[in-house]
């Protein structure tokens, strides 16, 4: 179940869903939960784990091996054996943001034991317990960059593993020729065409399985890839980026070329939270709240409202503020972001009317969408439309209306956010790309 923040899809085989910090789960009182997951298996926490109100909704574990029993409907067996287990880290009770990697818990009958002792930092403990030990890689489409890893450059209409990728793979992003991906080890992966730069090997070559970065470590927290740039940030809070650099996307305070190699931006420091490559420009998110953009500029898209094409090195937009929660940047010239108090702001090219304002006018400075509201949880972008997810779980899209991108059962471009054809309040997540949505919907 690889994804940018852990497990965003209740999937089939998952046999629990516990969530310390969703209401469904937990009563707020005492330590029960109840398992989100439809499946039955309600549960309660053993040996010290208490509610915390002050970091809305985290166990506070108190180091003394605490467990989570009362399983009674999964049969284990006799021997234990580890899966994995994912932590919400919260420095702050207003910072919800996962920061933490994926702990191992120690199956026995009847109960779940923690393998390694906690201290007593409040933490949001969010169980996603699946009958399998493994997360394999797969992956399926156009293969002429050997973007599959599949160790050819053959096409495959169904989802086939990556070769020699082994089981624990924790994120993965994909270029328009390319793949990256990080292992929970902490190492960064990365295959396919490596003409520009994209694989960050030092070689200008391509390879058609996974291989290191020429930085190597162990430290990779996260990756986002888009045509032939990536950008990565690590445990230290450092922001790296390597491969094409024409529209000066990589912040580095000179465009043109490429980079072999990942190379920090020119602004440096050590408290990058979040960080999104965009067809020809990247934005990210410091800890402190601020958002940087930098890159092409031609139609707005960074917001500064200045009129200059490029910016060389990480700028703020011209809205300033520390409260941005997230943001993406859309194929190939508007961003979009959400703020902590749920509002979703939009700016850039708006030719299909993918900002969402009611009209095809660019912006260079964030505007909010025609749709308004505070209630923004996640957004995605494409090419040319944007869709997002609100926290009641509809799901919204605008903007070109291509090949049915919208999901509207038309062709049909939209100047503002609609729900699509299939409606409901179930949506979780949403992740767009040429013409083409992934969503889930969860299980309840």
């Amino acid at each position: 179940m690889p994804s940018q923040y852990g497990p965003r899809v209740i999937t089939d085989g998952l046999i629990l869903c516990l969530d310390a910090a969703d209401r469904n789960s937990y009563s707020g009182v005492g330590t029960n939960f109840n398992d989100i997951a439809g499946k039955g298996n309600h549960t309660f926490l053993v040996n010290g784990p208490t509610y915390s109100n002050d970091y809305r909704g985290a166990i506070v574990l108190d180091g003394s091996k605490d467990y989570i029993s009362g399983i009674s409907s999964i049969t284990l067996g006799d021997n234990t054996f580890t899966i994995s287990m994912w932590l919400k880290y919260s420095a702050e009770p207003n910072n919800i943001q996962p920061k933490g990697k994926r702990k191992k818990i120690r199956f026995g009958r009847g109960q779940i034991h923690l393998e390694d002792d906690c201290d007593d930092t409040p933490r949001k403990l969010k169980f996603y317990i699946d009958d399998s030990t493994e997360q394999n890689l797969w992956a399926w489409g156009f293969n002429g960059g050997s973007q599959l890893g599949t160790n050819d450059t053959i096409n495959r209409s169904t989802p086939v593993t990556v070769y020699g990728s082994g089981t624990e793979w924790e994120l993965l992003s994909a270029g328009t020729s390319f793949s990256s991906a990080i292992k929970d080890n902490g190492t960064l992966w990365t295959w396919g065409s490596g003409g520009s730069g994209e694989l960050g090997n030092n070689s200008g070559v391509a390879k058609n399985t996974p291989i290191t970065t020429f930085a190597g470590g162990n430290s990779w927290k996260m990756i986002s890839s888009v045509r032939s740039t990536s950008a990565a940030i690590k445990n230290d809070g450092t922001l790296w980026l390597w491969g094409y650099n024409i529209d000066a996307q990589l912040g580095i305070n000179i465009g043109g070329g490429t980079r072999l190699t990942p190379v920090t931006t020119f602004a440096g420091g050590t408290n990058w939270n979040s960080v999104s490559a965009g067809y020809s420009n990247c934005a990210g998110i410091k800890n402190d709240g601020t958002l940087w953009v930098w890159g092409y500029n031609l139609y707005g898209q960074l917001g500064t409202n200045d009129g200059q094409n490029y910016k060389s090195t990480p700028v703020t937009t011209f809205t300033g503020g520390t409260n941005w929660k997230s943001v993406v940047c859309a194929m190939p010239n508007s961003m979009s972001a959400i703020k902590t108090d749920g509002t979703l702001w939009v700016w850039g090219r708006n030719n299909f009317g993918q900002l969402g304002i009611n009209n095809q006018l660019d912006k260079s400075t964030p505007v909010t969408t025609f749709a308004g509201g505070t209630n923004w949880k996640q957004v995605a972008c494409g090419f040319n439309y944007i869709g997002g997810i609100k926290t009641d779980g509809t799901l919204w899209l605008w903007g070109s209306g291509g090949y049915g991108g919208l999901g509207s059962n038309d062709n049909v471009s939209r100047l503002t956010p609609i729900t699509t054809f299939a409606g409901g309040t179930h949506w979780k997540f949403l992740s767009c790309s040429y013409n083409t949505n992934e969503i889930g919907r969860a299980h309840v």
